[in-house]
């Protein structure tokens, strides 16, 4: 991510599809444009994931 684009006046918007294979999240500006920063992790449904796969941090 590109921290020279982030300010504490500005409005941000996080967006989460969090899956029972994956996670994936992107931060934008509120105001709109293009995504400004994104990640992904493990799977993240805590209804269809046992709760040990949820808490493995894969490396």
């Amino acid at each position: 991510m590109d921290e020279s684009n982030i300010h504490a006046d500005r409005s941000w918007v996080v967006g989460i599809d969090a899956g029972g294979t994956r996670i994936r999240a992107r931060l934008a500006d509120a105001a709109g444009g293009p995504a400004l920063g994104e990640g992904a992790g493990g799977p993240g449904n805590a209804l269809t994931v046992a709760p040990a796969a949820l808490a493995r941090h894969p490396r």
